[in-house]
Parts: structure tokens; sequence; C-alpha cells
């Protein structure tokens, strides 16, 4: 917006309406983008790839691909630019045939009015010397048909209680990293606990696998979050997101707190592809950022499916993947399978590395007697960032009256609540050992990883779990966190709207 704003003030806004707009990817959304340049009454936009972004070590042949991993001059970045969610035609309810829908013109209303295309940086630097060519084709507009595939590994104790597992499986071009490595990692999680069951194992609770379709155009997880949301918001307990599982080196985790210690204890237990013999993940993940315990991120960017399950329906979530921004992101053609073995993953041991941690994380998930959710470390790092606050506060010379003294209070609330809890359930777990159940394997107290229990101690520790999965929705404001952000409901994952960095 600054640079629409600053354009205007140095020529004149009737210099600016009625032109096309070459505009650099980064630092903020494409639809945004969009979106601002049509406030400015720009006709057309053209978006391109900045090569010092996506070829930093020079643009000739012998440092672009299929020589080295950067995007050459060819290459144009695809993507959505829909700034909402789902189905723009019904927003708010799900899409199905036959269905109430908004009339095209009030469809049209929520979609950009203008043309958009992405371009190479060969053609963005050459674009202003040869203006012209054949008239542009008229827009085609069309109503398809999105499929989500589900499958569904039945609990032995609590069959209606959810650990979701999900990837979407459309790809701009080919997609050999966004979204099929992760694919690859979801389908391979899924084909270990099949035969897994087909050898008489069973969770405790359901695990669900879930290939989700049409999230390049943002319809992310299109009718689950709407048609679904009663079923999911009281029974789904976490919701495990792959997307590009391997973009390059480096190992990346991000989650709502309390899984902070799962994902690191996961990690411990898993090879690092990148080190050497007998090192873990989690050994060379804190090698890498020199720390003794490495930090996880935050979901908070909206640029996946986990958006719709954490951002709007409260339920907790995670993600691992290696590689930040990789240069062929949603290119045109270069994400395919000679890059990602050339590259990305010459020997596929990241993606196998990023299976076993999904297939870790959710197996402790569905097989453990108590829920392995720490609240106290929710509460800790809450308050990390309510310090931070008031230290910008007071270096800002905010006045008195704008205290953070509220926020001190929920957050002391909160961890005295989880220390509660986790007093009752140590109570639980104690009494349990002290009188293991006798019926063997039929008892539904029996988890996943063999563990025994007291089967009258089964109800009260289904208690304790209700009550610690349902607490992340405690963080939703059914209003939404602004008026034009109604959508996104969670208030400690706050995001400026599309773009990449957030807060919690």
């Amino acid at each position: 917006m600054e640079d629409f704003e600053e354009l205007v003030a140095a020529i004149g806004r009737e210099k600016v309406t009625g032109t096309v707009a070459l505009i650099r990817y980064g630092k903020t959304f494409r639809g945004d983008k969009v979106r601002n340049a049509e406030k400015f009454g720009v006709a057309a936009v053209l978006l391109y790839s900045d090569p010092a972004d996506y070829a930093p070590e020079g643009t000739d042949a012998s440092h672009v691909y299929p020589q080295a991993e950067w995007l050459p001059a060819t290459g144009a970045q695809r993507g959505t630019v829909y700034t909402g969610k789902g189905d723009p035609a019904t927003p708010g309810w799900p899409s199905h045939p036959g269905g109430e829908r908004l009339s095209d013109e009030e469809t049209a209303k929520r979609l950009p009015r203008i043309p958009v295309l992405p371009v190479s940086y060969s053609v963005a630097a050459g674009i202003m010397a040869h203006m012209g060519g054949a008239a542009v084709a008229e827009g085609v507009s069309d109503v398809t048909t999105i499929r989500n595939v589900i499958g569904v590994l039945p609990g032995s104790h609590q069959a209606n209680r959810y650990i979701i597992l999900g990837n979407h499986r459309d790809a701009w071009v080919f997609g050999a990293a966004d979204p099929n490595s992760g694919t690859t990692c979801l389908l391979e999680v899924a084909r270990a606990f099949g035969h897994m069951a087909a050898r008489g194992w069973s969770p405790r609770r359901s695990i669900v696998f879930a290939s989700w379709d049409a999230e390049e155009y943002g319809s992310w997880v299109n009718g689950v979050g709407e048609d679904n949301a009663p079923v999911l918001a009281t029974k789904a307990i976490a919701y495990i997101n792959v997307d590009v599982a391997v973009g390059g080196g480096g190992f990346h985790a991000s989650a709502t707190p309390q899984l902070d210690d799962l994902i690191r204890d996961v990690s411990s237990q898993v090879a690092n592809p990148d080190g050497p013999a007998g090192q873990s993940l989690l050994e060379g993940w804190a090698a890498e950022h020199n720390v003794s315990e490495p930090e996880l991120g935050r979901l908070g960017g909206g640029g996946s499916d986990y958006a719709a399950f954490l951002q709007h329906l409260g339920i907790a979530a995670a993600d691992t993947h290696f590689g930040g921004s990789y240069p062929m992101y949603q290119s045109v053609v270069y994400d395919n399978y000679h890059w990602m073995a050339t590259f990305a993953d010459p020997l596929f041991k990241r993606h196998v590395a990023v299976a076993k941690m999904m297939a870790g994380v959710a197996a402790r998930l569905a097989g453990d007697h108590r829920l392995p959710f720490n609240y106290s470390a929710y509460a800790a790092h809450l308050g990390r960032d309510v310090a931070r606050l008031q230290s910008d506060l007071a270096s800002q010379g905010a006045p008195p009256s704008l205290s953070v003294d509220p926020l001190l209070v929920s957050v002391s609330r909160l961890l005295a609540a989880a220390q509660s809890i986790d007093t009752e359930a140590q109570h639980i777990t104690a009494s349990s050992s002290s009188s293991r159940c006798t019926r063997g394997r039929a008892c539904p107290m029996e988890g996943a990883s063999g563990e025994g229990a007291n089967c009258g101690s089964s109800k009260a520790m289904d208690g304790v779990n209700e009550r610690l999965f349902l607490a992340e929705r405690g963080f939703l404001d059914g209003h939404g966190i602004g008026p034009h952000y109604t959508w996104f409901k969670h208030l400690f994952v706050i995001c400026r709207h599309h773009a990449t960095p957030c807060k919690i």
C-alpha cells in the first residue's frame, strides 16, 4: 500500500489509474498486492519473481536450474490471488450441488476485478520495451467439483475422537515439492499404519488421513470447516499438517505451544538425515541454531490447510518440513522430480524423516493414555510475549492507562489451570499404575504403546483429555479478530491478513 501512496504522491493519481502494474513478489501476499492495485485504479497486474530472491548466485545458466537449484529466467511463480477462504460463491456455508449460492454478480465482487498474470523475471526485465502483442483473451469463469479424499483408522477406545493428518494434493504444475513431497509422506504414514492395523494393532483414538483438493485456489479444506464444523469443534483433538515436506535443507517445526514438548520428544527418536550416524533430528536441529533446545515456529500465515483447523476452529495443530522458501516455489515447470532428486533431497532421506515425525506425533496423540499436551508451556510462551509487549510499550513512552496487567492476570490463571490439570492427570496415572488392568488387550485402557491402566480410571482420564484438547477453543472470538477478518477467530495467532509473519 505504501508504494502506491508514494507513487500517487509523486506523479498524481490520474497517471496511475488505467495503467498496468509490474509488481515484485515478496513481503505481502500476492492477493493483497492485487487488491491494493485495484484500489488505486490500476487496470491490470503482472507479478514477477525477483532474481535477487530466487537466483541470488546469478542468472547465467551455470547458476540456475537445471545446473543449480535456483529459478531460471523462464520460471514464473503461480498462486491464488483470492483473499478469502473457501468457495467464493458460498462464503461461510458448505458448497454442495444444488445448494444456495451467491449470484455471479455477488461472487465477482469477492474476486479480483482486474486481470492478473505471473511472468518470469526475464519477461519483467524487458517488458517496458516490448509492450503490445495480441489482445488478451476473455476471462473464463466456471464451477468445478472438488474432491477431498478421507480415510479413517478407527480407534479402539474413543472412535469418535480424531487425530487428523492432512495434505493438499493439487499443484499448479508438477508440484514435486508443493505438494507432492507432503503427499508422499502422508501416503507412507497411511501405509505404515495400515500395515500395523492388519497385524492387529489399533490406536486408542481414531486417526484420519485427509487428502485435500483446491488448496492452491484458496479453498483451504473447503467444505470441512463449514460442513463439519460442529463435529470438528467437539471431537477433533489435533491437526497434523504437511504441505511442502521437503524444499531443501534445514529442519523446521511449527505448532501451537502445547505441542512443543511432543514435537521435540518425537524428533529425539528420529535420525537426522543430514547429520552423522547416530545423531537424532533433535540434536541436528539444535546444532543448526546453536542452542540447547530449539524453538518451534508458530502457525499463523494462513497459507496452508491448517488455517481452517487452527485459526477458524481452534484445533491444536503442527507442521514439520525441511527447507524454507525454496526457489522453485510454484514455478511453471521446474518444481519437478529431477529438481527434487538432484538438489532438494537426492536420497529422499529428508522425506523419510518428515514421515517418521508425522507418524510419531500421530501415534502419541492417538495412543497415549493422557494426551501429550503441555499447557504450562503454552502459558510460559504467552508470558514471554506479554513481557516483550510490556517492554515495547515502556520504550515507546506509552501512557500508564495502556497497561498489560489484564494480560498478565490471564496468563497467570492459565498457568494455574495448567498446573492443576497436570496434577490431576498424575494422580489418575498413579492410581492406574498401582492397580493395572487385567482384562488384556480387550481393555479400552490399553494404549498404543502397550501400557496398561486401571479400567476404573478410564472415564476420569477421558475427562482430563476432553479439557486438554478443548482448551484451545478458549482462544477463539466468535466475532473474529477484526471487522474485516471475521473468518480468523484465534486471538493469539494474530497475523496481518495473508502475510507470512505471525505473532502468538
